[in-house]
């Protein structure tokens, strides 16, 4: 199938995810981005770690865990594990938005579900999914909040797609061969397989005549045209001529970065060229906190993994297959495979000889050698054997290891068992407490003597922090205090631990921060569930990812650094890494640059 026709319903799917509030890091897995290698398709995490091999003739990002993949010209949806869920026998195949696909057999064109079920137009089109106000059934619950603030949504009849608004009237009579969400007064409609765009009363402000435009962002939107892609403004004037293999939106500052000659670069509001601002390194926005006055960063064009100090020295060349954080002076890095420690100066310490390796605590590290888990000291020297199935660091003079499928109990530095018991789950020590599983479903706590001290009846638990743990009862998320006292009430669908004196909810679906007391700090839309960290944590003024920008706030809601960054992460060490659009850096406290944006 050709380029146009495949971005048609695709182009919906993805306009409209943009508006969901990417904040569940902690419950849905990694998101993983499509890449091209030698024409051949598959995708990376956020390192650029190659989790899905190139091998699919095309791939569409993931839409609610299935994506669809292209082999010998037909599409199917494989999950994250690269199984094929939906057979590959279609001609066209799009994301899932809200539970349905659409795809494309032949001379039909049909809905179907995640099991692959052929779903009639109707049902899809059923008048009841607008009742109060509400897209039910078939229609994503965020497709309903981005459309319904703007009252028209987009629906299907005698294949022709118009907009109704949120109470099932038409608005904008069926006429169209595809539609999209509307964004701030414009919506992209396909006339004869090109695009243009509509505005609210249904009339053509942009004529369809383009392969693709993206949404409008700061009054230029990216267009294609015979291939190559270009800018136009609202009036539909051509601002900068196509000549870029792939365009992106500008942002505030007038940059938009931009693929030409297989090479990425940025542009300015003119179209000129300014590849000077792709550096060399960028802080890792996944692993970018200080730890001992370093912070790992990537190499260009994912060479590999370095160091920086708190000047923007680079301390350690971006070279090594994968590291870890600096402790104890320490920190693992993986190279032609294996693993071994280095030092701040970038000289290895311990060979790497290691299959797996992780950070230095309490002046030991469990390694893996073969299937095996064991334990080292800082000069590299065998402290405990490799005998584990699975090991943990150690914390407050104990570790948990697995010896046999899930029985895991805890051991002391001398490789000596603390406890008789066997648990389900074991996980490590935190102000003197460890959660544990005698049976799955019935977590208690013992302390380092091995004694139960709060009796197995959650759901689930963690860590001891700030003096209080999270516990889940019936799927319910509350906090608890040493004693086991239920101190703020297990009524929350997700919640992260306490820093600072405030932790992050999930209360009917909206994501707020709230104190000891249980009370609301602020009521502010966020794109991740940080924590606290030096009494700071990031947080976005709009949950619509086009328009947001991130800023910080103190664990009283004020707000001390203006939102201005696309990305803002957690403070380390007095500093935290933003990205503003395309380019990341170091702020301090104060919201000052200490290392100022570079890719």
């Amino acid at each position: 199938m050709d380029a146009k026709s495949i971005l048609l319903p695709f182009i919906l799917s993805l306009f409209l995810s943009c508006s969901n509030e990417p904040v569940e890091l902690k419950l849905k897995p990694e998101k993983l981005y499509p890449i091209s290698v030698n024409e051949k398709w598959g995708f990376i995490d956020k390192t650029g770690k190659v989790v899905i091999e190139p091998k699919y003739q095309y791939a569409w990002p993931f839409s609610e865990g299935l994506a669809a993949v292209q082999i010998d010209n037909k599409w199917g949806f494989i999950d994250r594990s690269e199984k094929i869920v939906i057979p590959l026998i279609y001609d066209s195949a799009y994301g899932f938005l809200g539970g349905v696909a659409y795809v494309v057999q032949g001379d039909d064109k049909f809905y179907i579900n995640r099991k692959g079920k052929y779903i009639r137009d109707e049902n899809i089109d059923d008048k009841e999914k607008y009742k109060n106000n509400k897209l039910t059934k078939l229609v994503d619950k965020n497709y309903e909040k981005y459309n319904s603030a703007n009252s028209l949504i987009p629906f299907k009849k005698d294949k022709k797609y118009g907009y109704k608004n949120i109470q099932g009237q038409i608005i904008i009579e069926p006429k169209f061969e595809f539609t999209s969400g509307f964004h701030k007064g414009l919506a992209s409609i396909w006339i004869d397989n090109n695009v243009g765009k509509i505005n609210t009363k249904g009339e053509i402000v942009i004529e369809p005549k383009y392969e693709s435009i993206y949404p409008m962002i700061n009054g230029l939107a990216p267009v294609q045209i015979n291939g190559l892609w270009g800018y136009l403004n609202k009036k539909g004037e051509i601002i900068i001529q196509p000549k870029f293999s792939n365009a992106f939106i500008f942002d505030e500052n007038g940059v938009a970065e931009v693929v030409a000659d297989k090479k990425m670069g940025f542009i300015n509001i003119d179209g000129e060229l300014q590849f000077l601002l792709s550096p060399k390194y960028s802080c890792h926005i996944t692993l970018s906190k200080f730890s001992e006055g370093l912070s790992i960063i990537d190499g260009p064009r994912l060479s590999g993994y370095g160091f920086v100090d708190r000047n923007g020295i680079v301390v350690v060349e971006p070279d090594n297959q994968f590291v870890k954080h600096f402790s104890e002076g320490l920190a693992s890095v993986k190279k032609d495979g294996k693993v071994g420690f280095i030092d701040t100066s970038g000289n290895f310490v311990i060979e790497p000889k290691y299959d797996h390796a992780y950070i230095f605590s309490e002046g030991l590290a469990f390694m893996k050698l073969g299937d095996r888990y064991g334990y080292i000291n800082n000069k590299g020297e065998m402290f405990i054997e490799p005998k584990f199935l699975k090991a943990r660091e150690f914390s407050e003079g104990y570790a948990s290891v697995e010896i046999e499928k899930d029985k895991y109990c805890y051991i002391d530095k001398d490789g000596d068992f603390i406890t008789e018991d066997r648990f389900k789950s074991a996980r490590k020590f935190s102000e003197g407490l460890a959660a544990v599983a005698f049976e799955w479903g019935k977590y208690g706590y013992i302390d380092t003597l091995g004694e139960i001290v709060i009796e197995p009846q959650f759901q689930r638990a963690r860590d001891f922090s700030d003096g209080y743990a999270q516990v889940w009862i019936d799927n319910k998320c509350g906090f608890i205090n040493k004693k086991g006292e239920l101190i703020i009430d297990a009524i929350y669908k997700d919640c992260r631990e306490f820093s600072s004196g405030a932790a992050a909810v999930n209360y009917d679906g909206k994501r707020i921060y709230i104190n000891k007391k249980d009370q609301k700090i602020a009521d502010i839309k966020y794109i991740v569930p940080s924590k606290y960290n030096e009494g700071l944590v990031p947080f976005a003024n709009s949950d619509f990812i086009y328009n947001h920008k991130m800023g910080y706030m103190d664990t009283e809601g004020n707000v001390v650094i203006q939102p201005q960054y696309y990305q803002a992460y957690e403070f380390s060490e007095g500093l935290a890494c933003v990205e503003t659009w395309g380019k990341s850096g170091y702020i301090n406290t104060k919201g000052e640059w200490i290392w100022e944006p570079t890719r």
